[in-house]
């Protein structure tokens, strides 16, 4: 299943309770796994005691490796637990720093998406009721049927490809539908029509309706944008590990703590992935209701 796929299928709340779950027990298996094993990485060379005769022995040539016992964290910091606190520090905030930029630049994109439907099908009942003012032998049944066309192309064809992400394929679609209108308005001018009294306007909501066309569809996101959640989300993962397993917390604790951050992190990764797309999604844009009586 792909992305598009996963977000079409599953409603908001199930794809949520998805990541949540995910999030949280990739972390405590982690934890559960690691805690003990990496927290008693500090070890400390302890020198044995001379003999009774004051000669030493094959057994003391070597100073013995021994455990730190995790109860001295507290007092002695750990030399492990210090370093992790520099790495969790470096991956905490690259992590914060690539979640706002993208959510940043996301929800900027949703916004101008957004507006650009608005402003297009706005466009497009004035270039359509202004088409109507010009007679059927002047080209206005053709400049009529291609205005329809336009719009029926971006719902039916151009909006599912925006879903998909397939911003090449729909910008393809868009400019057949621009050269049909810009077709069937020379014809109508030659026929003519430039002396209907809402031939100027007609032209102009055309020309805003294109326009908002070519934005809507240069909201969808890049290819790259799967890449950069999936670092976000291993950077998530990776600052809740390294949190967990270098520091002297009892086992049950760091459980309980660690599942109350995952859940953060993981609300934080949903709402990056609802407002990735535009067009999918819990808030995703839907094509806008157009007048039945144009549409016929």
């Amino acid at each position: 299943m792909n992305f598009t796929r996963y977000m079409l299928d599953y409603s908001p709340a199930v794809r949520g309770l998805i990541a949540t779950i995910a999030m949280i027990g990739i972390s405590l298996v982690m934890v559960t796994i690691f805690h003990s094993r990496v927290v008693n990485l500090d070890f400390e060379r302890v020198i044995p005691e001379p003999s009774e005769d004051g000669e030493q022995t094959a057994d003391d040539a070597e100073p013995a490796l021994e455990w730190k016992p995790r109860t001295e964290f507290g007092r002695k910091g750990a030399e492990s637990v210090f370093l992790a606190g520099m790495v969790r520090g470096l991956v905490a905030t690259a992590f914060v720093f690539l979640f706002a930029f993208t959510m940043s630049n996301m929800w900027s994109s949703a916004s101008d998406a957004r507006d650009a439907v608005q402003y297009e099908s706005s466009a497009l009942v004035k270039a359509y009721f202004a088409a109507q003012a010009i007679p059927d032998d002047q080209g206005g049944t053709e400049l009529r049927a291609a205005v329809r066309d336009y719009w029926t192309s971006a719902e039916n064809e151009q909006w599912p490809l925006m879903r998909a992400a397939d911003k090449d394929q729909a910008l393809t679609l868009l400019s057949e539908q621009s050269m049909a209108l810009a077709k069937a308005a020379l014809a109508a001018q030659k026929a003519g029509a430039d002396k209907a009294p809402t031939w100027g306007s007609m032209n102009s909501a055309i020309s805003d309706m294109t326009d908002n066309g070519s934005t809507r569809i240069l909201r969808v996101p890049s290819s790259t944008i799967p890449g950069v959640l999936a670092v976000i989300m291993v950077l998530g993962i990776t600052n809740l590990v390294v949190t967990a397993i270098f520091q002297p917390a009892r086992l049950r604790p760091t459980l309980v703590l660690i599942g109350l951050m995952a859940t953060i992190t993981a609300f934080l990764f949903f709402i990056v992935v609802e407002v990735s797309n535009p067009y999918l999604g819990g808030s995703a844009i839907e094509p806008p209701p157009i007048n039945s009586e144009m549409m016929r």
